[in-house]
């Protein structure tokens, strides 16, 4: 709940009227005394908090399916995040989404909903996972440059990346240079360490700009205060970090996702193509939620 909100009910509860004896009979009654505008500040504050648990969430599930080899947690995690936005990944045929004409955004109260998920324990029955398949592709995807499907899943090495020759091989950028050395310093900055993250990727793969690390900072940095006690002034302070750190370092999400389906339209390229709608999504909400200083 926003502090304000919070004040402002406070300050009317002190100062309401006892309830009769036949509001005390039947709670459900209302005294009147919490002026609308109170009670729906406190709404809109349980709401955003609701959003933000969601979206925290989120990055939490797509981070771990890229950094870590596949599971059937992991898997169900993943399918369920999907499902609960409205983009359910295609099983037995089917059409994927985008390929019908123009992606639709997310709708923001689909973002709240993994926030209060069931804990899935394995992939839903209508969702056939070969996790020997998954994993061999996980392996493919983002540890073996030889296969055909090989992406060094790194903000530097795509944004820089460069299609050349007649069979449209990919020049990947520098695995070190400007973009990676600004991540790695909003990381201090924030007191986020991604040498924390639990992971399976080789010392080469694992950066500080790849997109799980930052997916696990985003999920850092949006995750509200467990309890009302959190400070609202720090939250406001991360939710402003991550709005820089979206309009920064964001936009290259999409362009993963346009490379990755160009070679193979699989799992981890849904994966990467659903993390950029989720960031899409949260780069209008924070941008309606801050107002940028004045300069």
């Amino acid at each position: 709940m926003h502090a304000t909100a919070s004040k402002a009910v406070q300050a009317t509860c002190d100062h309401a009227p006892l309830p009769s004896s036949a509001q005390a009979a039947d709670p459900t009654r209302s005294t009147a005394a919490i002026p609308p505008h109170a009670n729906a500040g406190a709404r809109q504050g349980l709401a955003d908090t609701r959003i933000d648990r969601g979206i925290a969430a989120l990055y939490d599930t797509l981070a771990a399916a890229l950094l870590r080899t596949p599971d059937a947690p992991i898997a169900a995690d993943v399918y369920q995040a999907a499902e609960l936005l409205g983009r359910p990944f295609p099983h037995g045929g089917g059409e994927a989404p985008g390929e019908s004409g123009e992606e639709k955004p997310i709708e923001r109260e689909s973002l709240g909903r993994h926030a209060r998920r069931p804990e899935p324990s394995a992939p839903p029955a209508d969702q056939p996972t070969d996790l020997t398949w998954l994993e061999q592709r996980f392996y493919d995807r983002f540890l073996v440059p030889t296969t055909g499907v090989f992406i060094p899943l790194a903000e530097g090495c795509v944004t820089g990346a460069e299609t050349a020759g007649a069979h449209g091989r990919i020049a990947w950028g520098p695995r070190e240079g400007r973009l990676t050395a600004h991540v790695r310093t909003l990381y201090d900055q924030a007191g986020f360490q991604p040498a924390s993250l639990t992971h399976s990727l080789a010392p080469s793969a694992m950066r500080d700009d790849f997109l799980g690390c930052e997916l696990a900072f985003l999920a850092f940095l949006r995750h509200p205060g467990a309890s009302e006690g959190t400070a609202r002034g720090d939250q406001d302070a991360r939710d402003r970090f991550a709005h820089a750190f979206l309009r920064r370092h964001g936009a290259w999400f999409d362009r993963a996702a346009d490379l990755m389906e160009a070679q193979d339209d699989d799992f981890y390229a849904r994966v990467v193509r659903l993390a950029a709608l989720v960031a899409r999504a949260d780069l209008q909400l924070l941008d309606e939620r801050i107002t940028p200083p004045t300069p």
